[in-house]
């Protein structure tokens, strides 16, 4: 499992400070949650979207998508 791309938009926002390997960790856990291994997640494209104090990682993967909450 790898990530292509990381998008990153602020809003309101100064600094975000987010950790690859948290991120990927909890892609991980849903996409499992969805019935996926790790060899059909394959290659992860995230959106991290700041908006207020919400921080939310929209993902694509080869076999699905999905969002998590980081905060």
């Amino acid at each position: 499992m790898k990530i292509g791309n990381i998008t990153l938009q602020l809003s309101g926002i100064d600094l975000a400070c987010l950790k690859e390997k948290d991120i990927m960790e909890k892609i991980k856990v849903d996409c499992e949650e969805k019935g996926l291994t790790e060899a059909e997640i394959g290659e992860i494209n995230v959106y991290i979207n700041v908006e207020g104090t919400a921080v939310t990682a929209y993902y694509v993967c080869e076999n699905g998508s999905g969002a998590i909450r980081l905060n």
